[in-house]
């Protein structure tokens, strides 16, 4: 009988693990606060970028204003020279409201006017095919308790 030997070879497979959130019908749906985001493995969505050059990687992300008044996204700190954009209406039919890049240092913030109920679209990217990670700060209007 002959001994049996189990060979284990390591093949390295091409792999893409792309974000989940990597276009606008795919969007993630956040409230006020902050979240990380990275977007090493995002693609660069069609839409045109007014702000960012050629534009980045981008992600998507929605958020339903709980009240009438201003709603501010800001990506300040985060590693990479990023882009904001945010939308009124549906996946397929925006339009663009507010975009920014380089307000606080190579980072970017915006402010727009929300109506209760009412969800917007906004996604973060990076300046001319930058990507990276980072930090992003939602404030929906919504006084904070301590």
């Amino acid at each position: 009988m002959r001994p049996f030997f189990l060979l284990a070879a390591s093949v390295p497979f091409a792999s893409t693990a792309f974000a989940q959130n990597d276009e606008c019908t795919s969007a993630t749906a956040v409230t006020a606060g902050s979240f990380m985001f990275d977007t090493s493995t995002a693609t660069q969505s069609p839409e045109f970028w007014p702000c960012a050059g050629n534009g980045g990687p981008d992600l998507w992300y929605s958020i339903t204003a709980p009240s009438n008044g201003q709603i501010t996204i800001a990506t300040c700190g985060s590693t990479y020279d990023t882009a904001l954009e945010a939308f009124d209406g549906v996946c397929g039919s925006l339009t663009s409201l507010v975009c920014n890049d380089d307000a606080c240092g190579l980072q970017s913030s915006i402010t727009f006017s929300a109506n209760a109920g009412s969800t917007y679209f906004f996604r973060i990217g990076g300046w001319n095919g930058s990507s990276g990670s980072g930090v992003c700060l939602v404030n929906d209007g919504t006084p904070v308790i301590n």
